[in-house]
C-alpha cells in the first residue's frame, strides 16, 4: 500500500517509515497538512496517517480537505495524544476513519492496515463491502483482559485468579514488572490454582479463550489482527520497560473494542495508563485497584487522576468486577458463581 506519514515531529516519522517499508508498504512523508496536500495531488495514496497537532495545516483540517477534494479518498487514521471520547468525536466528525491514541505502535498501524487490505479483497469478491469503521470495529467473539502488576505483583495475581475461576469466554494478558525469570515463575505458579491454561506465549502464536498470556521477559507482547494472534517484540523500552502494558493495552482495545478490560494492579510509575485511555475510547471497561489498598499507590492513582477509571476496587473485588462487566456485556461465564459486584465508579 501506499502510506502517507503527516507529523511534524521527526522521530515519529522516521520510526513509522522504516518500518512500514519493512513489512511492505510504500511510505511517503510530510510535515504538516500543506506539504501532506502537494503528495495528495501527485500521488496515490491508499492510506494517510496523520497526526492532529502540526503547524500550518493540522490533522483535522488536512482531513476535510481530502474528503472535499480526493476522490476516492484514502483510509484516513489520525493520532493524538488527547484520549478523551470528545477528541475522538471531533476527529471523527471531521473525516477520519480511525482515532488513535499516542503512543502509538507500528504492529498496531499495520494491524489495521492488513484490516484495510482485507477487506477491499472481499469487496472484489463479493461486490460489497462493509464500512471502514466496522471492519476496524469488528472483533473476537470472546473478551480481551489486559493485566498489569508492579514487581512483587504475583500475590495480586494469585487473589483474582484463584477467586475467579476459569473463563470460557475470555482471554487474559498479563505483563508483571520485574526481572525476566518472574515471567516463569508467575506461569508455574498460576497452573498451580487456576484451570485456565497458562502460557509464556511464541511470537504468531494464536490466541484462544480460557487462556492466560504471560509476556516473557525483555519482549513487548501485543494482539494483533482479528483472527487474534500474539506478536512478540524487541522495539524500545515504554516507561522505562520491556513488557510494558502501554503497547499491550493499546492492542487490546484495537483488537477487542468494547470486549476489551484492562485491570491496573498497585505499581511504581505509570505503565499502562495510556494504554487505559485506549481501552476507555474503545468503550471497553479499566478496573483499577484501590489505590490505599495496594503495596504501591503510584499506577493505579495515575489512571484516577487522568479520569480513566471505570471502577475502583480494592483487589478482593476485582474479580467480581471483571465477571460484572462481562455478564453485562453477553460474555458467559465459567466456573464460577461469582455474583456481580457494583463497586464505586470514578
Amino acid at each position: 500500500m501506499n502510506i502517507l506519514v503527516v507529523d511534524d515531529y521527526i522521530t515519529n516519522v522516521s520510526i513509522l517509515r522504516v518500518t512500514l517499508t519493512k513489512i511492505g508498504h510504500t511510505v511517503f512523508t510530510a510535515r504538516d497538512g500543506i506539504e501532506a496536500t502537494t503528495t495528495l495531488k501527485s500521488e496515490r495514496i491508499d492510506a494517510v496517517l496523520t497526526d492532529w497537532m502540526m503547524p500550518n495545516l493540522d490533522g483535522l483540517g488536512l482531513i476535510r480537505w481530502i474528503r472535499n477534494t480526493v476522490h476516492p479518498a484514502p483510509m484516513l487514521i489520525i493520532t493524538s495524544a488527547l484520549g478523551s471520547p470528545e477528541a475522538q468525536a471531533q476527529a471523527l466528525d471531521a473525516g477520519a476513519d480511525v482515532y488513535l491514541v499516542k503512543p502509538i505502535s507500528p504492529v498496531q498501524i499495520d494491524s489495521i492496515l492488513k484490516d484495510i487490505e482485507q477487506r477491499r479483497a472481499a469487496h472484489i469478491q463479493q461486490k460489497s463491502a462493509p464500512s471502514v469503521v466496522h471492519a476496524v470495529q469488528s472483533g473476537p467473539e470472546f473478551f480481551g483482559i489486559g493485566l498489569v502488576a508492579g514487581t512483587g505483583g504475583a500475590a495480586s495475581v494469585k487473589t483474582i485468579f484463584s477467586t475467579i475461576g476459569s473463563l470460557k469466554h475470555a482471554a487474559w494478558f498479563i505483563v508483571l514488572h520485574g526481572p525476566g525469570w518472574a515471567a516463569e515463575a508467575l506461569a508455574e505458579q498460576m497452573r498451580t490454582y487456576t484451570s485456565a491454561a497458562v502460557v509464556i506465549p511464541k511470537d504468531a502464536e494464536r490466541v484462544e479463550p480460557n487462556t492466560v498470556y504471560i509476556a516473557p521477559g525483555d519482549k513487548h507482547m501485543l494482539v494483533a489482527s482479528k483472527t487474534p494472534v500474539i506478536q512478540l517484540t524487541s522495539t524500545p523500552p515504554e516507561n522505562f520497560l520491556r513488557p510494558s502494558a502501554d503497547p499491550l493495552f493499546i492492542s487490546i482495545a484495537g483488537v477487542f473494542n468494547k470486549r476489551s478490560v484492562c485491570v491496573m494492579l498497585g505499581g511504581t510509575g505509570s505503565d499502562g495508563s495510556i494504554g487505559c485511555g485506549h481501552i476507555k475510547v474503545a468503550q471497553g471497561a479499566v478496573l483499577v485497584q484501590e489505590p490505599t489498598n495496594a503495596v504501591s499507590s503510584q499506577m493505579p492513582q495515575h489512571v484516577i487522576t487522568l479520569g480513566l477509571a471505570t471502577q475502583v476496587l480494592p483487589l478482593a473485588s476485582l474479580a467480581a468486577g471483571v465477571t460484572g462487566y462481562m455478564r453485562k456485556h453477553g460474555g458467559v461465564m465459567a466456573d464460577t458463581q461469582m455474583p456481580e459486584f457494583s463497586g464505586s465508579a470514578k
